[in-house]
């Protein structure tokens, strides 16, 4: 009798580590207070790899920068909507540089190509 309970015990562990083992797990966004203290945390290092880089200490702007891209990492993972967008960056500054250009032109036009 405790030899059919012991193999039907294990059977049953069995068929239940291979279910679980093929059902995915599927991840949930990140809870706001999470997303938050992500984006603090992005932020303070940051600025230690501003002041590492100012102090010109290259082992620690290294290992602040890899522990920014580490959090950015993270932060794509469980709070995707707070990724930045590089393409606004980049549409911002052409849209600069044009108002440059456009500055220059004006510039010159009303001094008559003086300046």
């Amino acid at each position: 009798m405790t030899v059919r309970a012991i193999a039907l015990a294990l059977l049953l562990l069995l068929v239940l580590g291979a279910a679980s083992a093929a059902t995915p797990v599927v991840q949930q966004p990140g809870h706001p207070a999470e997303c938050a203290r992500l984006n603090r945390q992005i932020d303070h290092f940051e600025g230690m790899a501003d002041r590492a880089e100012a102090q010109g200490n290259a082992m620690w702007t290294e290992r602040t920068e890899q522990q920014v891209s580490l959090l950015r990492e993270r932060q794509e993972q469980r709070c995707p909507g707070d990724v930045p967008d590089d393409s606004a960056k980049q549409a911002f500054l052409a849209f600069m540089s044009l108002l440059k250009v456009a500055g220059q032109a004006a510039m010159s036009y009303f001094t008559f190509g003086a300046l």
